[in-house]
């Protein structure tokens, strides 16, 4: 009689049924197979071998008596596959071992890769070590797009998937071609493809040996034009990316249906790729490195890469395109007094020990020239630093009267911290000179301190503000909200066509700034706010648009805050007299949204503010880091989510976008896009909608 029964199937997990008696063991078999009811109510089998047809592999071992032989049956789909039911495995002491332990053994063919459409594919070599998530970082600081990359920490070699366009190759190898990635050399080259030689197409086959101006303007081999459209597939690849994304949440119903007419293409137009008016020496404000170069000098310049890569020396920053005589000038005369004229070292950012760590030199276009010395003070006493500061006052002023400097403000600056950037609040002592000088954009007068935000690139950031202006193209019933407005640069350039103009920034001293640029030009509509952008846009919304409201304080009275109480400030301060024109809040049906955020974005809260307040029918973004800018648009696009609230209201649509080159010779570039919804979007889709009916016919 039966006294044990053991059933696997390779369709389910391994099974396994003790039976003591006939009923039980009976009735947990009859939910098997036909043809295993069958062979089990026989008895009682010395060994039963079941063959089973179908997906479904099983192996059975039947225990009878005490004293029979304990009997098993391997069955496997291989087994089982092209034979009919009741055929055996073979026998015990064949020379051919079962299919189950044979497939083991064979080596299966590798899987033939599939080609991406309109991409080749790269390798980057030189990287072990390295993890995947390492070396994207590495692309996404670059801003270079990618269809899929591989990399497995072991090996040498990585994998990447480039659009197969030349101009486009030829910038990703400029970029990326000899930097170090955590102290390893990458290497970028064309992986063999199936009947082509290596390196048969011209451009695969140079070799460059990388300096300084290939680390700090890596496109300067390009020519200008081709830099323009290396560029221009930079900000389509981000574009693109935003649709990909979004496809994921455009169901039916959702507000976002539009996005699958698109594709994988670009989620807007990119209209125009704007070319900088000036291609050399266009930066007003240089910082330089203070360190040692190669031959162990104290030596003023740029370093070969980042510290985070293993980069420590510093190179001359003679020759570099982009930086003018004026910052050239300093730094050659920096690098002078610390060789020859001190004994003081510079800073060692292994260890952290020295002094001097970084000089920042700013000019304008007539001519004045500020410089910000930076040092640290815990390696070195105070009488020390207090007689090289003083030196080195004087050596620079005796080369100002001699004509071969120029030096309008002298500053001096404490700096203890690890990182490079100082905070916003360190102290900033002026040595000599003037604490501030004036640079003009688009007519207006502004005021640039050492610390005050303002575009590196003047003449190409005078393109940049006409574009947003024209479209924000505000009318006089509508308000202007410049987030992250810095020294109010864009808000002042736009206050001429609007009613009012609220700049929201979290610097104090850029507000400080701000107010005073609005006395200088005689501008009375602008108002400025200090504070997280997510917690001032609620709090000038409610002040100025209908359908946002604050809560209640605890007391039940209504608190003056946000722009009502920055108008109230402004009025009372000495410096700010004039700016405001309205003394009583404004009602307005519409509004729109300036963005101009620092590289890494905004939070999800300053999404959500914006979306929040349904007046906001327009935002113009501008952004310095396409790649960051992606998840941004996203969540202005997406579809209202419960997800915490953080995309509430009508999602916007983007309808436009350019590019402006504000930095020739690099693989940065501005985009700007214009976001619409509601009432606004209808009446652009309408325009269009007609623009293409006449061009039909």
């Amino acid at each position: 009689r039966i006294r044990r029964i053991t059933i696997t199937s390779q369709a389910h997990a391994a099974c396994m049924a003790e039976v003591k008696e006939e009923p039980p063991a009976l009735q947990k078999v009859k939910d098997e197979p036909p043809a295993l009811q069958a062979e089990v109510k026989e008895d009682p089998p010395t060994v039963q071998e079941v063959g089973v047809g179908g997906t479904d592999a099983c192996a059975i071992t039947a225990v009878t008596r005490s004293d029979d032989p304990v009997a098993s049956l391997d069955l496997c789909e291989e087994d089982t596959a092209g034979h009919d039911a009741g055929s055996k495995r073979p026998q015990e002491g064949s020379d051919q071992p079962p299919a189950s332990k044979r497939a083991k053994h064979e080596k299966k063919e590798p899987k033939k890769e599939e080609p991406v459409p309109g991409h080749r594919k790269f390798l980057l070599s030189g990287i072990t070590g390295i993890k995947q998530e390492v070396l994207q970082g590495q692309l996404d600081r670059s801003g270079i797009p990618y269809n899929k990359i591989w990399k497995a920490r072991n090996k040498d070699t990585g994998e990447i998937w480039l659009k197969d366009n030349a101009v486009f190759l030829k910038g990703c190898k400029c970029v990326l071609n000899g930097t170090k990635v955590h102290g390893r050399v990458l290497k970028m080259s064309p992986a063999p493809v199936e009947g082509e030689a290596a390196a048969s197409r011209p451009e695969d086959a140079v070799e460059v040996q990388r300096t300084l101006n290939h680390q700090v303007t890596p496109l300067f081999d390009m020519a200008y034009e081709e830099q323009i459209e290396f560029k221009r597939q930079l900000l389509v690849g981000s574009l693109e990316k935003v649709t990909k994304r979004l496809l994921t949440e455009a169901a039916t119903g959702s507000g976002v249906e539009w996005v699958r007419e698109l594709s994988k293409g670009p989620i807007c137009p990119l209209e125009k790729m704007h070319h900088s008016p000036d291609l050399n020496g266009y930066r007003n404000k240089n910082e330089f490195t203070i360190g040692y170069g190669e031959d162990g000098k104290p030596m003023v310049g740029f370093r070969f890469g980042r510290f985070a890569d293993g980069n420590t020396n510093v190179g001359c920053a003679d020759g570099v395109l982009h930086t003018p005589e004026e910052a050239l000038g300093a730094a050659r005369y920096m690098t002078e007094f610390l060789r020859d004229h001190q004994t003081l070292g510079c800073w060692v950012p292994q260890n952290h020990s020295g002094v001097w760590r970084m000089i920042m030199v700013r000019h304008n276009r007539v001519g004045d020239v500020m410089v910000l010395v930076q040092y640290s003070t815990k390696n070195c006493s105070k009488d020390d630093l207090d007689a090289a500061l003083a030196k080195l006052k004087s050596f620079f002023f005796e080369k100002v009267t001699a004509g071969a400097m120029k030096l309008t403000s002298l500053f001096f600056q404490e700096h203890n911290e690890v990182g490079n950037r100082a905070n916003d609040d360190s102290t900033v002592a002026l040595a000599s000179g003037e604490s501030t000088f004036s640079e003009s954009i688009l007519g207006l007068n502004f005021r640039i301190s050492p610390s005050a935000f303002f575009q590196v690139n003047t003449r190409a950031a005078e393109l940049l503000y006409g574009i947003v202006r024209d479209w924000a193209s505000v009318d006089k019933d509508e308000l202007i909200l410049d987030v992250c407005c810095g020294t109010g640069t864009i808000g002042l350039c736009m206050a001429a066509g609007a009613k009012k103009v609220v700049g929201l920034e979290l610097c104090a001293d850029a507000v400080k700034d701000a107010k005073l640029n609005a006395v200088a030009n005689k501008v009375l509509n602008c108002d400025f706010e200090v504070g997280r952008a997510e917690d001032t846009i609620p709090k000038v919304c409610a002040l100025h648009l209908a359908s946002v409201t604050l809560p209640p304080t605890k007391d039940g009275k209504k608190k003056k805050e946000g722009a009502e109480a920055s108008i109230e400030e402004a009025k009372s301060t000495e410096e700010s007299k004039g700016v405001v024109g309205e003394t009583e809040s404004t009602q307005f049906g519409s509004c729109v949204a300036v963005l101009d955020p620092p590289r890494e974005g905004v939070h999800w809260k300053v999404i959500k503010a914006l979306r929040g307040a349904k007046e906001i029918e327009r935002v113009v973004y501008v952004s310095c880091n396409h790649t960051a800018w992606v998840e941004q648009a996203r969540a202005l696009c997406c579809p209202e989510s419960d997800d915490f609230g953080r995309t509430p209201g009508e999602p916007f649509r983007p309808v436009r976008a350019n590019g402006v080159d504000l930095f020739p010779h690099t693989s940065h570039v501005e985009l700007v896009v214009l976001f619409e919804r509601g009432a606004c979007l209808e009446r652009t889709l309408a325009t269009a909608a007609a623009s293409a009916a006449v061009k039909d016919s």
